[in-house]
């Protein structure tokens, strides 16, 4: 549900700033192509561990900012 309404923020306002920190900024545009970055990588992690393997969680550790918000989304 989260992910469908960012989504939505991102089809009507692509270009407005979504993250503003003190060193950086991404728009709704560039925070969704960064989110969808992280999630294909865990995709792909998941499809090499081979058909019937189980399904295994994914860490993630950042430090606050910016890069967490990406990861938390993707």
């Amino acid at each position: 549900m989260i992910i469908k309404k960012f989504e939505e923020i991102v089809g009507r306002s692509p270009g407005k700033v979504a993250i503003k920190t003190d060193r950086k900024s991404l728009t709704y545009a560039e925070l969704n192509l960064n989110a969808n970055r992280v999630a294909h990588a865990v995709a792909v992690k998941d499809k090499e561990a081979g058909p019937g393997v189980e399904k295994q969680q994914v860490a993630l550790l950042f430090e606050y900012g910016i890069d967490m918000i990406v990861g938390q989304l993707g």
